[in-house]
């Protein structure tokens, strides 16, 4: 059966008119997409953010533990980090401290 005319323009015109659809529709997929791992991507900053607070609040609490414990720290720590001091922790080569310290150690007890 032949198709009249019309009835081909018409199904042209449905078709052009299911594409733009289609077309619209993939586009708008897109951006959703693109939102949902932005969306992603904050949630995931704002975790790791939430992480860190939680071991800034350990740390701190760790701190005032150790000040409790260790009297010393509260009256010395104005020297921590300072050159020239006991504390004076990027001038000292830990390897070497250890190796005096085991030689002293060797020292007193023999």
């Amino acid at each position: 059966m032949i198709r009249p005319q019309s009835e081909l323009n018409s199904a042209g015109m449905k078709i052009k008119e299911h594409d733009s659809q289609i077309t619209s529709i993939v586009k708008e997929q897109k951006g959703l997409q693109y939102r949902m791992s932005e969306t992603n991507l904050e949630r995931k900053r704002l975790e790791e953010v939430k992480r860190v607070e939680m071991d800034k609040k350990d740390c701190a609490l760790m701190v005032e533990k150790l000040i409790e414990k260790h009297p010393w720290i509260a009256t010395g720590k104005q020297l921590f980090g300072r050159a020239g001091s006991d504390y004076d922790f990027g001038s000292r080569d830990p390897s070497k401290a250890r190796e005096e310290f085991g030689k002293l150690q060797a020292e007193q007890s023999g």
